[in-house]
């Protein structure tokens, strides 16, 4: 289900086609609706918003049209006159002189009084909303730590649009994970400290979520793995959906907890082992993303200290890392692992890679776990 950074970019994608336009043609492809597009057809939209993770569309005359995608639903915004193809079910057309926003796929869509859209029940129940403007980080933290939550575990308070609007299935994983806290944990059993730090993490992840099309990982590390080549959801996250795969602060094994059947991705090292929370599967991760191993070597350029000094020596290691060829058992594994990604050409291997990284003082754990893995010593770290 999109979260509420992703509701926002639509609504600012729709916004940029339809806010103060005049909608000469709006319909509904839900019979129960079908009478409220010649009424709207020809009327202005006045705005559009996004909250928590609803979209609404306010029209001239006191109407307001609200939608939520659901896990399904997806807006689409071209041309007038250009409208792509799909096999996607269009549920509301709002076409203008110039541009169409197309909904597709999502099954809750209503009209109501403009005066009146506050009391729907999604939007009368919204907590402190995330990614609007002006919410504040004061507002999070009172909200955080109202005491009406805090007998509640964190997996699921985090899920409750209620405590924070906008939370959803990846923010919650890597809110917890920069928060230092276990899924299974409740505001109760927590010093006002670590309440007030989860409050900063779930604000500053979903903003940063809505600034960067999605990312939540550190993004100075983000951008080093991008830069060497990793794809767009191999650098995304912390721990969302990386099962099985090293930690990028400490090494450990990410592991995946079922809480009432939604994945919770943890670092039981960084997050504290022990505290219960769900059935963890601790197995490895499949195929390809053991062949992904391969690539996480650029993940300690992006651990080395900032300033000219660093990006100096972050260069440097960098080149050296791509001198060599991949061997033919690596490029084995990787065909076999993942056919459509081919070997990436100057992969030395971890093990020497390491070694160049401690030769230079710098203190990877992930990648050590990386390379311990693979069935390579690991020399001791650099002092």
């Amino acid at each position: 289900m999109p979260e509420g950074p992703e509701i926002r970019r639509a609504a600012d994608r729709v916004a940029r086609v339809l806010d103060g336009q005049v909608a000469h043609a709006v319909t509904f492809g839900l019979p129960g609706l079908a009478k409220h597009g010649p009424r709207l057809s020809g009327r202005r939209v006045l705005g559009v918003e996004s909250r928590g993770k609803a979209l609404l569309l306010h029209f001239d005359g006191g109407t307001t049209v609200y939608t939520h995608n659901q896990l399904y639903g997806v807006w689409r915004v071209s041309r007038a006159g250009k409208v792509a193809a799909t096999t996607r079910q269009l549920r509301l057309a709002l076409h203008t002189a110039t541009h169409a926003a197309l909904l597709y796929s999502a099954s809750e869509i209503e009209v109501w009084k403009t005066a009146e859209v506050g009391a729907h029940p999604y939007l009368a129940k919204l907590g402190v909303d995330l990614v609007h403007p002006e919410t504040t980080p004061a507002a999070v933290r009172a909200q955080a730590g109202a005491a009406r939550f805090a007998k509640r575990r964190l997996a699921a308070l985090l899920l409750d649009q209620g405590y924070l609007a906008g939370m959803g299935n990846y923010l919650r994983s890597e809110a917890l994970f920069v928060a230092g806290l276990h899924p299974a944990q409740r505001p109760a059993d927590l010093p006002a400290a670590a309440v007030e730090r989860l409050a900063d993490a779930c604000l500053q992840l979903a903003r940063q979520s809505y600034r960067t099309r999605g990312i939540t990982n550190d993004l100075e590390r983000a951008r080093g793995l991008k830069a060497a080549g990793m794809a767009f959801g191999e650098y995304r996250h912390h721990v969302f959906d990386r099962a099985g795969e090293p930690c990028w602060t400490c090494g450990t094994d990410v592991q995946r907890t079922d809480d009432f059947g939604r994945a919770v991705f943890l670092c039981p090292q960084c997050q504290g082992a022990g505290k219960g929370g769900g059935e963890t599967r601790g197995a490895g991760p499949p195929p390809r993303r053991a062949a992904r191993r391969h690539y996480v070597e650029v993940a300690l350029l992006a651990q080395q200290p900032g300033g000219d000094a660093g990006d100096r020596q972050r260069e440097d290691t960098g080149q050296q890392a791509r001198l060599h060829d991949v061997s033919p058992a690596e490029q084995a594994e990787i065909a076999d692992a993942d056919p459509q990604r081919p070997a990436r050409p100057g992969f030395q291997g971890p093990a020497a890679v390491l070694e160049q990284v401690q030769a230079a003082g710098i203190d990877c754990p992930g990648f050590r776990r990386l390379v311990h893995v693979h069935g390579h010593p690991a020399p001791p770290l650099v002092t």
